[in-house]
């Protein structure tokens, strides 16, 4: 009996260590994905922050343009406004 008892103690064990690897493997497998979407999300949050910032720069110099254009269109108003007066 005591051959048989080693034998199945073996077997167990075996079977036991073939299932934790299987379990090791898995669980690998799951954080790699994991670790994947993650990245992934970082990629996409980076591009969008990268897309606001772009849009953002062009906002502002658009609105510097705008400011300068206005700033000219003041002070042209102004040289009118002063030679009409200087005349009279």
């Amino acid at each position: 009996m005591n051959d048989e008892n080693l034998k199945n103690f073996f077997a167990v064990s075996e079977s036991t260590n073939e299932k934790l690897w299987d379990m090791w493997l898995a669980t690998m497998g799951n954080m790699s994905g994991t670790q994947e979407q993650v990245e992934n999300m970082l990629r996409r949050y980076l591009e969008q922050r990268k897309t606001v910032r772009e849009e953002t720069i062009k906002l502002v110099e658009e609105m510097m343009a705008q400011a300068r254009n206005n700033q000219q269109q003041i002070q042209k108003m102004m040289q009118e406004a002063l030679a009409v007066t200087l005349k009279k």
